[in-house]
């Protein structure tokens, strides 16, 4: 079941610097994906590497906006968010047998039309789906490392062929996500974070990794 928004939660993620062996994803594809693909959630979610941007107050959230095709992510006061938001992003945690997804990160929703607002309410409302991939994840120790996410920020896609670069700003505590050709990526700097499944037929998936993430100044 989904929880409410739970600080410790955020504040408790990896930093971005912790090595991860992201082989893990593509070995365990199938399991993963075919949940996906069994719940018809391929288009609207994806799986999401679990990693702290930076420290945010206890009276702050992290919030995606678009704005002029550009998704900006930034912590907002509470009480300073004077229009709807919804989670697009979720951690697993396993508490006395009980599989909990607790909220991480929101997005700025205009109306219920918004495709964040409908895959937000897509897997709120699946519980069965939500169970048996936090079983899956928690099964394989994959629960600090590997969440889900909406895929709202597909809308800045415009080429088959582009991925979505996060440029994350320590100094201001920003984060940037556009649009790239993927044969722009570094695969030795860029780090993959985001990732969506296609099923190939024969209980077989396809990976594919759609966010790369990439560091302004120091490492986070």
């Amino acid at each position: 079941m989904t929880k409410e928004y739970n600080q410790n939660i955020y504040k408790n993620l990896n930093s971005s610097t912790k090595l991860i062996d992201f082989n893990i994803i593509s070995l365990n594809k199938d399991d993963l994906g075919l949940k996906f693909a069994q719940f018809k959630m391929t288009d609207s979610l994806g799986l999401t590497f679990l990693h702290k941007h930076f420290e945010i107050d206890n009276d702050e959230k992290l919030i995606c906006k678009i704005l002029n095709g550009k998704s900006i992510t930034k912590p907002i006061k509470t009480s300073e968010i004077d229009f709807e938001i919804v989670p697009y992003l979720w951690k697993v945690e396993k508490n006395e047998n009980v599989i909990n997804w607790y909220p991480v990160e929101f997005v700025k929703i205009n109306n219920k039309n918004d495709d964040a607002y409908k895959q937000y309410v897509e897997f709120i409302t699946n519980n069965k789906f939500q169970e048996e991939l936090g079983k899956i994840l928690v099964g394989l120790n994959l629960q600090d490392i590997f969440g889900v996410s909406t895929r709202f920020r597909d809308v800045l896609i415009k080429n088959d062929d582009d991925i979505l670069l996060e440029v994350t700003d320590l100094k201001n505590k920003t984060l940037e996500i556009n649009p790239i050709l993927n044969s722009e990526n570094n695969p030795t700097s860029d780090m993959q974070t985001g990732w969506f499944f296609d099923v190939k037929g024969n209980n077989k998936m396809s990976l594919s990794c759609r966010n790369t993430c990439r560091h302004q100044g120091s490492h986070h």
